[in-house]
């Protein structure tokens, strides 16, 4: 899922155009560097929006996100996550390793709660925590009646918690933003001499 795609509005594409017009390649070159950091702090920023608001860690959003950047001949930054839904054991739950419940009614066990937004937790009434034979702690839930098969529970995606239609117009408002300082450094890089 594309999070952001981010083009050089026409007002800036011609500014760098003009300052640098006598400089061979100049302006592809800044507008090439303008928009990757503009998408790395875009990311930056993404990342700490969704942990604001979701029980993750910073490192497990990051890793679903991919910059493709701009090049000289194609001055276009996409910012794109994937991923699938994620076991509700990665999410805040208590607790987090299976308890010992053997000899205990049903009424007397622990009850499981998940929150997978800050500040939202919710009982799960017929969830348990359980270890599987190969070292895997999931919560879980039965099919139907019998006491197998059982299934893990899951809960959303990184992708699905970008899909906030805030959080997109807050990203592209700051990658503008972003873009516009980094453009005025690098015409000014380019411009002193440097490369």
């Amino acid at each position: 899922m594309i999070l952001l795609s981010f083009e050089v509005p026409d007002e800036e594409f011609k500014r760098a155009y003009n300052a640098l017009q006598h400089i061979h390649g100049g302006a592809p070159k800044a507008i090439m560097r303008a928009l990757n950091h503009a998408a790395d702090k875009a990311r930056k920023e993404a990342v700490e929006a969704v942990c604001a608001n979701y029980a993750v860690k910073p490192a497990e959003v990051r890793r679903t996100m991919v910059i493709k950047r701009a090049t000289p001949n194609n001055l276009l930054c996409e910012i794109i996550s994937e991923g699938s839904p994620r076991p509700l054991i990665k999410f805040n739950v208590n607790p987090k390793k299976p308890p010992v419940q053997s000899g205990k009614r049903i009424s007397q066990r622990r009850k499981i709660v998940a929150g997978v937004k800050f500040g939202v937790q919710k009982a799960l009434p017929f969830a348990f925590i359980a270890e599987l034979n190969n070292g895997h702690i999931g919560v879980f839930s039965r099919k139907g009646g019998k006491s197998l098969p059982i299934k893990q529970r899951y809960s959303l995606s990184i992708p699905q918690a970008f899909g906030n239609d805030s959080i997109r117009e807050f990203l592209l408002g700051q990658a503008i933003k972003n873009f516009s300082v980094e453009l005025d450094r690098q015409i000014d890089l380019i411009l002193g001499g440097g490369e």
